[in-house]
């Protein structure tokens, strides 16, 4: 599945940042699983997760060939 990666999370290369990542998960996998995968700096409940423009939670499931946003979540003062 294609995951783009917002804000800060975006990956360092050699190239510059890499937004686009694809990733392949055993069928059945949760969106926690992926954040899992992704192993990023940030916890889930620190982040905004959306599958094919729907803003999802942990628990929904992901098909071969979503395309899923993760991004920060933001939070004000």
């Amino acid at each position: 599945m294609n995951v783009y990666l917002h804000a800060t999370l975006g990956r360092e290369s050699e190239r510059g940042v890499i937004r686009n990542v694809e990733v392949e998960l055993p069928e059945g996998s949760l969106v926690a699983d992926l954040i899992e995968r992704l192993d990023l700096p940030l916890e889930l409940e620190h982040l905004l997760v959306a599958v094919n423009h729907r803003v999802v939670d942990e628990s929904t499931a992901l098909q071969d060939g979503d395309r899923v946003n993760v991004m920060p979540a933001l939070s004000g003062g």
